[in-house]
């Protein structure tokens, strides 16, 4: 008896191969002996077939550049043993594409600054990617940095590292077309001496009532002015274009950070700070509005609190199986539920003030919570005779981006 049909054939499922390359398919071959012959079929509209033959034990073929017309092209193959010919296999689809005009990299070659702009002309960009290497030899070359933006058609960026002075780099720009070819060109990109800004210095003062910190920052005059600092915590950047004075409203009780200042040449050339190291104490509740932190409120009267957890995930139940199988995904729900007793009407109106901007709100206290979330219930309970009001409300939290 034949053997069975060839399986998982490749490439397939509409994907694309440029015309003007030899195009590489390959199959699985399903038979007890040692095939020795193949059938290669293909057709532009499943109609009228033309075959390739070989005799061959390989279980793939690479046919020549420029066989195929550009389109959408079918293929099947059939294998032969001893045993016989096999049935064809499925049908299937790859599309025959011309590889888009290369980008045209119009940077100069030589960057006076150590974050130049890559820019380019390209007429089918649907998507691009820009790279930087320390060389071109593909097989001795180090990613240094890349980016890639499979749905945009913007031709320029700026390097997201600091270049070396005095270094020669590879800039590599690559695009793809509305089908998803891609083409790319290579340029050698050296970095001229340029300066740098002298190293800042900072100090900080603790504010324990508000829990939070404040810098401080000293740049020195030099050959370089700066234009701007950063601040960076745990080596995570949490604000830029900073001059003279930054506070931090959203450290952590009790735990400590390491903070260093960057300050930014106006010719984009940067230098660090030593770093210091600092930690706060919030004494009680702290509601803060993202946006405005000059928007806040401490509570600290009559607190009760709870917090609960929930992975998100789906039973499934299959057929010989008692109990579920449970799938879980990567989302999960914190809510932070409180109580606390208001003992001033200003208080409560800051409260439903920061309740209705409907914004992400930081939520801190004393025990080390720290949570970016919502609240998208208030409850107010008068306490009468007594002068003050009970209020209780959840905090959902939600996906928000501290670091920038």
């Amino acid at each position: 008896m034949a053997h069975l049909a060839p399986k998982l054939l490749n490439p397939g499922s509409g994907q694309v191969r440029i015309n003007n390359e030899p195009i590489h398919f390959d199959w699985w071959y399903k038979g007890d002996y040692e095939q020795t012959g193949i059938i290669f079929m293909w057709s532009t509209d499943t109609v009228n077939w033309l075959s390739i033959s070989s005799n061959q034990n390989e279980d793939w073929i690479e046919i020549e550049a420029n066989t195929f017309p550009l389109g959408t092209i079918y293929w099947k193959v059939c294998t032969i043993d001893q045993t016989g010919t096999s049935p064809f296999s499925e049908q299937y689809i790859l599309i025959s594409a011309e590889e888009p005009p290369a980008p045209i990299i119009t940077s100069p070659s030589i960057a006076y600054e150590p974050r130049p702009t890559i820019t380019w002309l390209s007429n089918e960009q649907v998507g691009y990617g820009v790279a930087i290497f320390n060389t071109p030899d593909y097989n001795e070359q180090e990613l240094l940095w890349e980016y890639y933006n499979e749905n945009n058609t913007n031709k320029e960026i700026e390097i997201g590292i600091d270049l070396q002075p005095n270094t020669t780099y590879y800039v590599f720009v690559g695009i793809t077309d509305s089908i998803g070819v891609f083409a790319y060109a290579m340029q050698e990109l050296t970095t001229s001496f340029f300066g740098f800004p002298e190293i800042p210095t900072f100090s900080f003062n603790i504010d324990e009532l508000r829990g939070c910190i404040k810098f401080t920052i000293t740049n020195p005059p030099g050959e370089i002015p700066v234009s701007h600092n950063e601040v960076y915590r745990d080596n995570q950047r949490i604000a830029a274009d900073v001059q003279e004075t930054f506070t931090d409203y959203t450290a952590e009780s009790g735990k400590v950070y390491e903070y260093k200042i960057k300050a930014v040449g106006v010719n984009k050339a940067t230098v660090s700070s030593v770093p210091v190291q600092a930690s706060v104490n919030v004494k009680h509740t702290q509601l803060a509005c993202t946006t405005d932190f000059s928007k806040w409120i401490e509570l600290k009267w009559n607190p009760e609190k709870s917090e609960s957890r929930q992975h998100i995930a789906v039973s499934n139940f299959y057929a010989g199986r008692k109990f579920a199988v449970i799938d879980f995904s990567e989302n999960k729900n914190n809510n932070i539920s409180n109580s606390f007793a208001i003992r001033d009407k200003a208080e409560l109106d800051k409260l439903i003030e920061i309740y209705d901007a409907k914004q992400t709100i930081l939520y801190r206290d004393r025990r080390g919570r720290k949570a970016f979330g919502t609240i998208t219930g208030l409850n107010i309970a008068d306490e009468s005779p007594r002068t003050w009001w009970t209020v209780s409300f959840t905090v959902q939290q939600a996906d928000f981006e501290e670091v920038i």
